[in-house]
């Protein structure tokens, strides 16, 4: 069974997201993350997860464990080659089920 990626999308080239890491165990001595990206060209990460656009593709954004690098989490940046690529939801609009009967 594979482990579903979170997939983010960072709207602009230049625009930021921050990428949040849970973990485990809370009282772990060591909560140091290593963070890399699978092209830089597209988009680079910081050590702290923050992950900067520098041109439209698709990257993995991986973090693993400074004291185990058994220990990691990956998942998908994506940057639109343009705004008119993300359809927005425009609306939302309820009806009864039984008027459709």
């Amino acid at each position: 069974m594979s482990k579903k990626l979170t997939v983010f999308t960072i709207l602009n080239i230049g625009g930021t997201i921050q990428i949040d890491a849970d973990l485990t165990p809370a009282n772990a001595s060591n909560k140091k993350l290593i963070w890399s990206s699978s092209d830089s060209e597209i988009a680079s990460v910081d050590n702290t997860g923050t992950v900067t656009a520098r041109q439209s593709g698709v990257v993995l954004i991986t973090a693993v464990a400074e004291t185990n690098s058994d220990i990691s989490a990956s998942c998908i940046v994506k940057i639109p080659q343009s705004v008119e690529e993300i359809t927005p939801l425009t609306g939302i609009e309820f009806y009864d089920a039984e008027e459709e009967e």
